[in-house]
């Protein structure tokens, strides 16, 4: 669908995945709420609740080589490969002004865009709520130097936290349970 069909969109969205979910779990596959990438060494997994920068790690990614496999979702299959289900990526101007390989991107956004960006920067700010308001764009469209592929062999999980007023924290491995409840729980 192209990018401004909202209607298509919603549909995918609130009916297809929901019922995509429930279908493909019961032959062994799962859709999971994920960016993911791919190298020449596999795909990365990048899991997290809303907000929590899965958006930010996988545009770093994809603008300094890896190819997108999905942004929003991600198929896995029992055998632990990813699947490509590429949607479009909601952008925020945050995302713009931190990551210094898309900065030459906010220059080309038609002026009304980057207004109405920063008008939703400015309400979730006031009312401290984080609603999803954001440019959404297909990536491949808006950055021609993004590339997708169709499937890639899980190699890394990165699972995204966030704990109120508390500092970074990077735990390299953690066990297999505790990261499949982590996974579950942002599903």
């Amino acid at each position: 669908f192209p990018s401004h069909d909202t209607t298509a969109w919603f549909f995918i969205g609130e009916i297809l995945e929901p019922f995509m979910r429930m279908r493909l779990a019961n032959k062994e596959t799962l859709l999971v709420h994920s960016s993911c990438i791919a190298t020449s060494l596999g795909g990365c997994l990048v899991s997290g609740i809303r907000h929590t920068g899965k958006t930010f790690v996988m545009m770093k990614a994809l603008l300094n080589g890896a190819e997108l496999l999905s942004n929003d979702y991600t198929f896995v299959g029992s055998d632990g490969t990813l699947y490509a289900y590429p949607k479009r990526v909601n952008l925020f101007a945050s995302h713009f002004h931190e990551i210094d390989e898309l900065k030459p991107f906010w220059k080309t956004l038609p002026h009304r865009d980057r207004a109405t960006m920063r008008l939703f920067s400015m309400i979730r700010k006031a009312s401290k709520d984080y609603v999803v308001m954001g440019y959404q764009r297909y990536l491949p469209e808006f950055i021609p130097s993004i590339t997708l592929r169709k499937q890639a062999p899980l190699r890394k999980i990165l699972i995204l936290t966030a704990r109120p007023h508390a500092p970074f924290e990077f735990r390299q491995s953690i066990p297999s349970e505790e990261a499949g409840a982590k996974i579950a729980a942002n599903n």
